[in-house]
């Protein structure tokens, strides 16, 4: 009786133990976590605090218009029209290339 009663307390102890020292590892996982999302909340915050406002123009496109000349009249640095037309494109999410009169679109400073 005296053995039973040895080992049910010792097993006791036992898994008292390692429950402890899981709620410990728990507790550490759980604040690396923490730590590593407040990290990459002030990461993410210096990112957009350090990139330049966008500056656009938004014009009405008018009859005749098209994406070439439209960047061409905006081409200021005389920078490569088709990277001009594919910036406008992607900010106007435009896949059509023909416009319409009457049609708003963003054109970037450049």
């Amino acid at each position: 009786m005296y053995d039973q009663t040895f080992k049910n307390s010792y097993h006791w102890r036992e898994n008292k133990g390692k429950e402890k020292g899981l709620k410990t590892f728990n507790s550490l996982k759980f604040i690396l976590i923490l730590i590593m999302l407040i990290a990459s909340l002030f990461f993410t915050a210096y990112q957009l605090k350090s990139q330049p406002p966008f500056v656009y123009s938004e014009i009405t496109v008018e009859k005749g218009d098209t994406l070439w000349s439209i960047a061409s009249s905006f081409n200021k640095e005389n920078e490569d029209i088709r990277k001009i037309i594919s910036q406008i494109k992607k900010i106007n999410q435009i896949d059509d290339p023909v416009l319409h009169p009457g049609q708003k679109i963003i054109i970037p400073a450049i």
